[in-house]
């Protein structure tokens, strides 16, 4: 049986559970994926914590890589360039965040640049 980290409150580490969870074929017009790998990040750990308000039971990750498994009328050519289409918006972001001086995804120093006074 697949298994998930699932959280049934918020609160610390000790909230986090590995379950059995039930996946269904996809259906008419549905995809699924199945994850191969899951990323954590701090937007998890702020939706874990309670910072970020989310609807309970929850599962964590919401970054993944797999197989994407299609259901009766999917046409996989349209799923595949809606993907990549999200994947380009994230990477124009994360630019343009770099850009602007901000944060980017995965690191705290702005722009991804070192700070001079760390040297």
């Amino acid at each position: 049986m697949p298994k998930a980290i699932r959280i049934q409150q918020q609160g610390g580490p000790e909230v986090l559970k590995w379950e059995d969870v039930q996946v269904g074929e996809p259906g008419p017009g549905e995809a699924r994926v199945r994850h191969k790998a899951c990323g954590l990040n701090f937007l998890d750990v702020y939706q874990r914590s309670g910072l970020y308000k989310i609807p309970l039971p929850s599962g964590m990750g919401s970054e993944g890589a797999g197989v994407v498994e299609a259901g009766p009328y999917i046409n996989i050519n349209v799923l595949r360039m809606t993907i990549q289409g999200l994947e380009m918006q994230k990477a124009g972001l994360a630019a343009m965040q770099n850009a602007a001086g901000g944060a980017s995804p995965g690191n705290s120093e702005p722009s991804g640049r070192e700070d001079p006074s760390k040297k």
